[in-house]
């Protein structure tokens, strides 16, 4: 008989106090991004990519924290492929802005992404520029109303993905157990692939289970002739045993907004 089954539960089993430290870190993580995609940081037409990238090295150092992994950032503009931080583009104004970061502190980590759009000149101080809904709640609520314990991983990726389709929304969801490590031992809500998921996506949502939930959201904006956007999003949740899914910091519910 295998041992797995009990290495993993007591593995995503948690203390109060872990459960502590996870909060501290999510929130930490938060705040940082949040200053990152502000103008604190960024100035259009100076900042490059990793200027940012440099300043959360600099500031998760700053306060402390552990390395966890290195900040990823890349944007979405008109007329032009996804671009990165190995590209190290100049941010202008009209891109769309991507990250994804956690701190690791007591070794525990968090692990979150969050979007920013940049107004161009002239532009009214609001979210509706283009793609308003791709941020809405109504896909992170689906996935959150799938997260039921007891269910396997690739179950309900499965119904989150139906039911978003159903609505019109083309999505795509990756979520996983966090805790120790990014990508922990526990329940995944990926694809079945065995070669390179193992079992994760067939084990079961425990109560009391850190989850990252994690998803993406696709829409063809017609302010960018059609060109496919694409809005990323993970948060840091804890799966009560009431079944409440609670957001240990945030969530992002709307484009952030750098002038």
């Amino acid at each position: 008989m295998s041992s797995e089954p009990l290495l993993v539960e007591y593995v995503s089993t948690k203390t109060d106090a872990e459960e502590v430290i996870q909060r501290e870190a999510s929130q930490a993580t938060y705040r940082i991004l949040r200053r990152a995609f502000s103008n604190e940081v960024i100035q259009p037409g100076q900042t490059s990519l990793l200027d940012v990238h440099y300043w959360i090295t600099a500031e998760w150092k700053r306060q402390g924290f552990e390395f966890n992994f290195p900040a990823s950032l890349d944007l979405q503009r008109r007329g032009s492929a996804m671009l990165d931080d190995s590209d190290d583009p100049v941010i202008q104004p009209g891109d769309l802005l991507h990250v994804v970061f956690g701190v690791r502190t007591s070794g525990i980590v968090a692990d979150q992404q969050k979007m920013a759009y940049v107004l161009r000149a002239g532009s009214p101080n609001h979210r509706r520029d283009y793609v308003p809904r791709l941020l809405a709640q109504p896909d992170g609520n689906i996935l959150v109303d799938e997260f039921r314990v007891g269910r396997t991983g690739i179950a309900i990726k499965t119904a989150a993905e139906s039911r978003a389709l159903d609505e019109g929304i083309d999505s795509l969801v990756y979520s996983h157990a966090q805790g120790n490590w990014v990508h922990d031992a526990g329940v995944w809500m990926i694809h079945d692939w065995p070669d390179r998921y193992g079992d994760h996506p067939r084990f079961r949502l425990r109560a009391g289970e850190w989850i990252s939930l994690e998803f993406s959201v696709s829409e063809a904006v017609p302010e960018w002739n059609d060109q496919a956007v694409t809005i990323m999003r993970e948060e840091d949740t804890i799966v009560h045993s009431d079944g409440n899914v609670e957001y240990l910091s945030g969530p992002q519910r709307e484009l952030w907004v750098i002038q």
